[in-house]
């Protein structure tokens, strides 16, 4: 689907009610949802926009109003495509502040968010695109990690905890071998590798 991947920055913010947070999530879920493309010829997904309506905490009602215009523009995505089945979007607690403040569950709200998550980064399929799976990772030298898994290639970017790979080897669509700079390899961590069809993510013990 789009080259770029969803990431949630605060899917956790209510536990302290931190109200930048909540309004920097929603300007990454519209920032993503704008950019959102097929790596295909069709659907066009351009043709379709998405505003949140309350950026900034008011109330309970701006909250769910918000889950639901994301839910409307989900199945508006899924109507352009006439070719490929599209994953559903059904946020599962839209009024779960309803209590009030103190009282509301941080925990429903998270849940929320990583289904919005969670949607939009299983949105290769709507395209006819299959995300890359990476089913194991090794750490081959001081500087190269060796990546194994499914629909690998044509990689657009890796990274180790967030440092991207200086360069990578395609040896085909079921591994990758990626280089860092020297010292970046030096403990536990994460490798993400993204293609434009979504990207895969494995923890590696390195240390």
């Amino acid at each position: 689907m789009a080259t770029t991947v969803l990431q949630i920055p605060y899917p956790r913010w209510a536990a302290t009610a931190n109200i930048a947070e909540y309004e920097d999530n929603w300007r990454t879920i519209e920032r993503w949802a704008n950019l959102a493309r097929c790596p295909t010829a069709t659907p066009n997904w351009s043709q379709v926009s998405f505003r949140t309506p309350h950026p900034r905490w008011t109330t309970w009602q701006d909250a769910e109003e918000n889950y639901l215009e994301m839910q409307r523009f989900a199945s508006a995505l899924a109507h352009l495509s006439t070719t490929h089945t599209c994953p559903s979007l059904q946020v599962p607690y839209k009024q779960w502040a309803r209590e009030g403040l103190g009282a509301w569950s941080p925990a429903e709200e998270s849940e929320n968010l990583l289904t919005i998550q969670r949607w939009a980064n299983a949105m290769p399929q709507c395209c006819g695109c299959t995300a890359p799976n990476i089913t194991s990772a090794i750490l081959w030298s001081d500087t190269e990690i060796r990546i194994y898994g499914t629909d690998l290639t044509p990689a657009t970017a890796i990274d180790f905890e967030g440092t991207a790979a200086v360069s990578w080897t395609e040896v085909d669509s079921t591994e990758v071998h990626a280089i860092w700079d020297l010292g970046i390899l030096g403990g536990n961590g994460t490798v993400t590798l993204t293609t434009a069809c979504g990207s895969s993510s494995y923890f590696i013990a390195i240390g």
